[in-house]
């Protein structure tokens, strides 16, 4: 599953900025999510229930996770893969923001 930067709803265009709650809540099948650039934030329980998610590639170098975005999945073997063009500070940022949520997977 890919996250478009971009939505029209009505003929106005809107950027994807966040991922709200329970957005892949009990989505069985997907197994690896693409977030853009434009992502800032991802919400209560977004991921919760999303068994067979295996791969988050995250293109966004600033995201705030809410604690509770993996409550109730087995993230230790998630992978997320983080931008290639991140500063190591960057890396980091994104690493604790998504450990403060409870990620046990690995970060490439």
């Amino acid at each position: 599953v890919s996250v478009a930067s971009k939505v029209t709803v009505d003929g106005v265009k809107y950027t994807v900025t966040r991922i709200g709650a329970k957005a892949f809540a009990n989505a069985k099948k997907a197994t690896k999510v693409t977030l853009p650039a434009t992502i800032k934030s991802i919400g209560e329980k977004a991921f919760t229930g999303a068994k067979a998610l295996k791969t988050i590639k995250i293109n966004s170098k600033k995201v705030k996770v809410d604690k509770t975005a993996f409550k109730g999945v087995n993230t230790k073997k998630m992978t997320i893969q983080l931008p290639a063009k991140a500063t190591k500070a960057q890396k980091e940022a994104l690493k604790k923001a998504f450990k403060k949520a409870g990620f046990k997977g690995t970060f490439k």
